[in-house]
């Protein structure tokens, strides 16, 4: 039995509609029933499945998510990234933490626990003056000393030249770093909720290696059962929620 292929065409609204989506489904690249149109939060409703004689209907896609603004963390959900902690690794996090974020927050976190190659991104009273900074190896790191807010910030981590930035800011680093520890979206120590978790709003990430992207994350919405998370775009995989209850869906990008 042939299978064939359905496209999915999402028409999104400008300025002024963006919380609304237009939904076109196409079939043979011919338009296959009525428009349908959704709220970027609610559900999509799918129309009845399509048939064509000698063929297995394979499903809709590949347009099967919808590219968020952000997606929000609430303090329970965490990504695991599957990417080690490695010398030649560098890691640009856009992200903004809430106001109601705890005290002690961590933006990124090795999973798994800690050992000398341990890093972390992390606001709060763990640094002087209550500001954003990062560990590496057990030592401490706080480019500009730009006190903790909720603003939007990019974060570098650059284990190539050993370097970490914030915004404009930068500071040098020294020793190397090679663990077999993975990055983790969300959490400061992986799958195991430590109280340092954040809640905040992450707009992308991206993590190259000696200087190739290797991953792209976008915040994405999964059509085909609505979960919320990351899409890579250089893998073409999604990444859901490896904690609990569910991240935030922002507006839909435009």
């Amino acid at each position: 039995m042939k299978r064939f292929l359905i496209l999915l065409s999402l028409l999104l609204c400008n300025t002024v509609c963006a919380e609304t989506i237009n939904i076109n489904w196409m079939v043979d690249e011919q338009q296959y029933g009525t428009p349908t149109t959704c709220e970027y939060s609610g559900d999509v409703i799918l129309p009845t499945p399509p048939t064509k004689y000698g063929y297995t209907f394979a499903g809709w896609e590949p347009s099967t998510y919808i590219f968020l603004e952000y997606i929000q963390n609430s303090g329970t959900q965490k990504i695991d990234t599957g990417v080690t902690i490695t010398n030649g690794k560098r890691f640009e996090i856009d992200v903004q933490l809430n106001s109601d974020s705890p005290t002690e927050s961590s933006i990124m976190g090795t999973g798994g626990g800690y050992d000398t190659n341990f890093v972390s991104i992390r606001a709060g009273n763990y640094f002087s003056n209550n500001i954003f900074g990062f560990i590496k190896n057990l030592k401490y790191y706080t480019p500009g000393n730009i006190t903790k807010d909720a603003q939007r910030h990019l974060f570098v981590i650059d284990l190539n030249n050993n370097k970490v930035r914030i915004d404009q800011y930068e500071a040098i680093t020294d020793g190397t770093t090679n663990s077999s520890l993975t990055w983790w979206i969300g959490s400061y120590m992986g799958s195991t909720s430590s109280g340092f978790d954040w809640i905040g709003k992450y707009y992308g990430i991206k993590i190259y290696d000696n200087e190739e992207l290797i991953h792209d994350f976008i915040p994405a919405k999964r059509l085909s059962d609505n979960a919320v998370g990351m899409y890579d775009f250089v893998s073409g995989t999604f990444f859901g929620n490896a904690g609990t209850g569910t991240f935030i869906a922002g507006p839909v990008a435009n």
